[in-house]
């Protein structure tokens, strides 16, 4: 038979804890990860430690990996301490807070103290947008009853709250006359991308509509 040898490994105790145990949904990079830091007693010896994941949120769905170590990181000759983190994902539902674990396993070369460590994706809901004809009349200039010349129609899409992150809102479209740049009797011209990116910072953003001359009455 073989006989392992296994000095060291009552000291290398290797235990985790949730070092920054929360994670926003939406914020600043920063504010969006979670860390979880695996430590053992000794710096002595080489071996790898094992982990896995559970909790109600969903891998992939609500988080994913900084750096996928593949659920095992290797502690080399030295080395007391490895960190893992976890990066929240933005969605639209309106959730509750949801629970990340980092479970250790038992492996050769060392003993588990500490066990597992939990971390908090925090909610944070998407804004809410709204939308208002700011400019609801738009004219030809040939039609212009004061003889001045054509005014755009101008919708104003504008948020309830500000976001750290670019808001892309889509919205449709429905008229009797056409914008369609394919389209040569249109009437007036609008991006035929049905949405509008409102900038980080910002709580609006204008969507205008320009009418074509077209000479008739």
């Amino acid at each position: 038979g073989t006989i392992k040898n296994d000095d060291g490994v009552a000291n290398n105790r290797v235990s985790v804890q949730a070092t920054d145990n929360t994670a926003f949904e939406r914020g600043t990079e920063a504010d969006q990860l979670a860390t979880y830091t695996i430590s053992r007693t000794s710096g002595s010896g080489q071996f790898t430690v094992g982990y896995g994941w559970s909790g109600v949120a969903g891998e992939g769905v609500d988080y994913d990996h900084v750096v996928d170590y593949g659920n095992a990181v290797t502690f080399f000759h030295g080395e007391t301490s490895k960190v893992v983190r976890i990066r929240a994902l933005p969605d639209l539902f309106d959730e509750s807070d949801e629970g990340v674990t980092l479970s250790l396993e038992d492996g050769f070369g060392y003993t588990v103290t500490t066990r597992s460590a939990t971390a908090t994706i925090k909610n944070v809901a998407a804004p809410k947008a709204s939308i208002v004809a700011t400019q609801a009349a738009a004219y030809e200039a040939s039609t212009n009853s004061d003889g001045s010349s054509g005014a755009p129609g101008k919708f104003t899409i504008s948020l309830d709250k500000i976001s750290t992150e670019d808001v892309t809102v889509k919205y449709t479209r429905s008229s009797a006359s056409t914008a369609r740049a394919t389209d040569p009797n249109r009437d007036y011209t609008l991006s035929d991308v049905e949405s509008v990116v409102i900038p980080a910072g910002q709580l609006s953003a204008d969507v205008v509509v320009n009418p074509i001359a077209d000479g008739i009455t």
